[in-house]
């Protein structure tokens, strides 16, 4: 059997997306406390979509340390009212989605290198899980959205 040798750390740097912006999804959050210095934080698990479409799960902490991101965070995930009110509620931010920086962090303590959220960029419009999303206004006259029609190449008649 031919085989291509790899390195140790040619292997553990596979798993990892290489640096960059990258679309996102909030699979978990939950409140925990850091170990470091006893703060409050929020561990966000994400699922971070790579250039070819694959899946990677990514951890995340927001914590008031890191007041940028944190701020950020809550404006993408459309919470920015309750962040300036200073209450974040972890199991709101699951579902949502966006844009995430995303860079590699070197590892410690024997701890292969890992990919790590630099921030979470804005855009103009906040998303929110889709059970929570406005209704568009077309669907607020008839009830009906186009887009669930379930023949995909019917023409528009309405």
């Amino acid at each position: 059997m031919r085989v291509t040798p790899k390195t140790e750390k040619e292997i553990a740097e596979m798993g990892l997306i290489p640096a960059g912006t990258y679309d996102f999804e909030v699979k978990n959050a939950e409140d925990q406390v850091s170990k470091a210095s006893g703060n409050d934080m929020i561990k966000l698990t994400l699922t971070v979509f790579d250039d070819g479409g694959q899946s990677h799960i990514v951890f995340d902490y927001l914590l008031d340390a890191m007041p940028a991101k944190l701020r950020h965070a809550a404006e993408v995930f459309g919470m920015l009212g309750k962040y300036e009110r200073g209450a974040l509620i972890s199991d709101e931010m699951i579902g949502r989605t966006g844009k995430v920086k995303i860079g590699i962090q070197k590892g410690k303590d024997n701890f292969p290198d890992r990919n790590a959220v630099l921030d979470y960029l804005i855009s103009s419009a906040p998303n929110q899980p889709a059970s929570r999303l406005a209704p568009r206004p077309s669907e607020k006259a008839t009830g009906v959205s186009p887009l669930d029609d379930d023949i995909p190449f019917a023409p528009e008649w309405r």
